[in-house]
Order: structure tokens, then sequence, then C-alpha cells
């Protein structure tokens, strides 16, 4: 039964492909992960170097295909050739963004470095486990360590401006803020080695080649080239306490460290198959969403579980599961709405998703307002390939949506058009996107009229 899944995402991956005029980009991207974690999956069931007595069943691999199906439907609605712009609604605004993230960026990797260094000292593995025991001294540090968390998890936006500042206007690109803007966002990766964590490199490096292939046809040649040399160092880079970590914690274990690794990016099929089977009581979005869960109850909404997350684990080790393992995002999402409502809420999540990858099909234009949202349901499933990722980072969430609504709330102020090299070449309006370009960097008094005829050619 474990083939069910694999098969029916080789299918959405081709089907994909071919409707994307066999290009591939970012939707690809999410497919294959998860292609190769059911392929990891596949040779950890094959070769049964982890012995697991449950046997895969076919009902809850037939529910976790019908959720794929659903999820990257939404995703199906984007072309990558049809996208020719970025807009920013505000540029004003954007380069204040800019400067917070950046700012933020590197006061928390100031803030969190010690730590990881101290974190990958000695035995990393005993470390570890003495953060998971005792608490890790990071919280003594209250409100500061909560704004570089928070700061942390927007690297992801960092990266994304990254790109953007080496998309050329008028033959200029900001290559220095570039690079400045690619090293902040760093700062997730020493946020969870400070914890002595390896999904800060993981999730990092996902998230770079998801702007990549995003971005990649509005880049010159020299800056793809150089890009892909970075990306090489940095990967270099962070890999070395990835290695660390895995060899230390993973070495002296059955299996070795190279048969955990890919336990690590294949164990969601087996685990999802036993938690799914198990009538757990419902956590009503404690799990993924505790702070929009704790305000919700603090407002006076009674939507609360009467079980906390001990009670709640507890019922699953008295079942013979694990509850703390990877399980893909669906799994999380089961924990809290259970198996109906988790298809309520991918549907949802689906169709937002379908609205929004439409629209820039259609007009060619990807608003930034509408990118942010963007980034934020494709990480969702994009880490979600091991487990609901931001049920940590809900305060991420909301920053997200506010500063989507802050972009809109401006968008007829005034707006930028980035246009990729080739598509200002060959656009017929390529006069009248010049002249509009320099009203925009000049701040022309003829800037509304400009932004009224923008607004009807896109």
């Amino acid at each position: 039964m474990i083939v069910l899944p694999i098969i029916t995402l080789i299918i959405i991956f081709i089907y994909y492909w071919l409707l994307n005029d066999r290009h591939f980009g970012v939707v690809n991207l999410l497919i294959l992960t998860y292609i190769f974690m059911c392929l990891a999956a596949l040779l950890l069931e094959f070769f049964q170097v982890f012995h697991d007595d449950s046997t895969i069943s076919f009902e809850p691999m037939a529910y976790l295909s019908v959720c794929f199906i659903i999820i990257f439907w939404g995703f199906a609605g984007f072309r990558d050739r049809k996208l020719i712009s970025i807009k920013i609604e505000r540029i004003f605004l954007y380069r204040a963004l800019e400067y917070f993230l950046l700012i933020g960026g590197f006061f928390s990797i100031l803030f969190f470095l010690p730590f990881a260094v101290t974190a990958l000292k000695g035995d990393i593995s005993l470390n570890r486990n003495e953060m998971v025991a005792s608490g890790s001294v990071l919280a003594n540090f209250g409100i500061i360590n909560s704004i570089c968390s928070l700061m942390s998890n927007l690297f992801i936006v960092a990266q994304v401006c990254s790109f953007i500042n080496l998309i050329p206007i008028n033959g200029k690109r900001n290559v220095y803020k570039a690079y400045l803007m690619l090293i902040s966002s760093l700062s997730f990766v020493v946020y969870v080695l400070a914890y002595a964590g390896r999904d800060g490199v993981v999730f990092w490096l996902m998230s770079y080649v998801f702007c990549f292939l995003l971005f990649r046809k509005f880049l010159i040649k020299s800056d793809l080239k150089k890009m892909k040399r970075v990306s090489a160092f940095v990967f270099a880079i962070i890999m070395i306490p990835f290695l660390m970590i895995s060899i230390s914690r993973f070495s002296e274990m059955d299996g070795g460290t190279v048969w955990w690794i890919i336990n690590y990016a294949g164990q969601q099929l087996q685990n999802f198959n036993n938690h799914y089977q198990i009538e757990a009581p419902l956590l009503y979005g404690k799990h993924s969403f505790p702070i929009i869960y704790d305000f919700l109850n603090f407002a006076g909404f009674d939507i609360g579980s009467k079980f906390d997350i001990d009670v709640f684990q507890s019922y699953f080790l008295s079942e013979g599961v694990e509850p703390w393992v990877f399980t893909t995002f669906i799994g999380s999402f089961i924990y809290d709405f259970g198996k109906i409502g988790t298809l309520l809420l991918l549907c949802i999540m689906s169709l937002v998703t379908r609205k929004l990858l439409k629209k820039v099909t259609r007009t060619g234009d990807l608003e930034f307002s509408n990118l942010l949202i963007f980034i934020l349901l494709y990480q969702s499933v994009y880490w979600g390939v091991f487990y609901f990722r931001l049920y940590v980072a809900n305060y991420y969430i909301l920053l997200i949506i506010l500063l989507c609504i802050g972009f809109k709330a401006v968008k007829s102020s005034r707006f930028s058009l980035l246009y990729s090299k080739a598509e200002r070449e060959s656009s017929p309006n390529n006069c009248f996107i010049q002249k509009f370009l320099d009203c925009i960097l000049k701040g022309s008094a003829l800037n509304k009229a400009v932004n009224s005829k923008a607004t009807n050619h896109g």
C-alpha cells in the first residue's frame, strides 16, 4: 500500500509538468520534494533497517493520496512562463521592510551565535538532550529571544528580497544589498543551531532553491552564475554543523548515520499510517496554532480542547506510538482538526492558493502582497513534507498576514514593476514600460496618470 501515494504523486507531477509546458518550476519542486520523501520511505520499507511491527494499510495511504490531490490542485494553477513581473505596491514600504529584515537578521545572528557555538561543543547529542530536559537558557532572555526568533523566521522573506535586488531596473542592480540580505537570512540557521537542531540547515536550503527557481527568469546570466557559486559555498559551510549533529546523534545507533538521514527524510509514511489509526482526542488548533488558539480563548471564544499536549502525547504512548515523529503537515493538522476537518482545511488552503495563482497566470503580474501570502502557503506545504513547522512560528504567520494587508492598503499610491530583461526587450509596450519605470525612480509628477494606465494594461 505504500506505493499508492508514490504513484499518485508521480501522476500529479507528470500532469503538471505537461500543463507547465515541460518547464521545471517551483510547483514541480514542491511535488518532487514529496516524491523524494516517498522514495526514501520505500527504501526504509524495503530494507527494514528500522523494524516496525505495524503494517501499512490501504485506508491511511488512500487518505494521504486524496490530501495530496487536494493541496496540489491549488498550486497547479501556476504557470512559470506566464509570470512576467513582480509588482511592489509601495516602494518606500518595501525599502523599510528590507532594512527591518537586514537589521533584525544580523542582530539575531549576533544574539544566537554564542549559544549555537556552545551547543556544538563537546557531546552535541548530550547538549540537545539537556536542553530538552531542562529547557534552553535562551528562555531567560524573554522578549529579546522572542523578537530574535521572529526575525529569524522571516529569513525566507529576506531571501526573496535578496533576489529582488538582483533584478535589473534600468540596467542597475543593488548587488551589495542583495548579498547582505542573503547573509542576514542565515539567522535562521544559527537560531536552530542554538538548539542543536538540523532543521535550520534543511529549511534554509529548501527555501533558497524555491527562491532561485522563482526569480531565475528575471536575473542576468552573470548573476545566475554568481548565485549558483554562492549557494554552493554556503551549502558546503552549513552542511558542516548538519553532519556534526547527525554523526553525534546517530553514528553509534543501529543503522548508522546514513540510514538515519534517510529515516529523517522518509519516515513520514509509516508514521502517518500509525497515527491515522489512533482515534486521539482533538486539540482544535492547540498543536498547530497555539498562539491563535490561546488568543481566541482569551477573547471569549470557547473553542478549546480540554486536553493539554502532555495528555495528548500520553494517549499516543499508551497505544505504543511515538507522538513526536514526522507525519507531514497533514498528520499535524489531523491532531487538531481530525480527518474530516483536515480535508476541509486543505480545501480552503487549496482554493486560496488557486485563486491567487490564477490571477498571476491571467495578468502576468505577481503583487508583493500576494507574493507574501504565496510564500506562507507554499512553505506550509513545502516544509510540511516533515511536519507543520510553523506551529512554533505563529507570530510569523500573523506578521506575514499583517504585512500583506499593509502593502494592499497602500497599493493605490505607488508601485514599481520589476520586469525580467527578456520581457522588457520583447514586450510590445517596452517604450511605455521604460518610461513608466523612469517615472517611478525619479518620483515624477505624472505618477498618478501612469498608475492608472498600468492598471488598465495589467
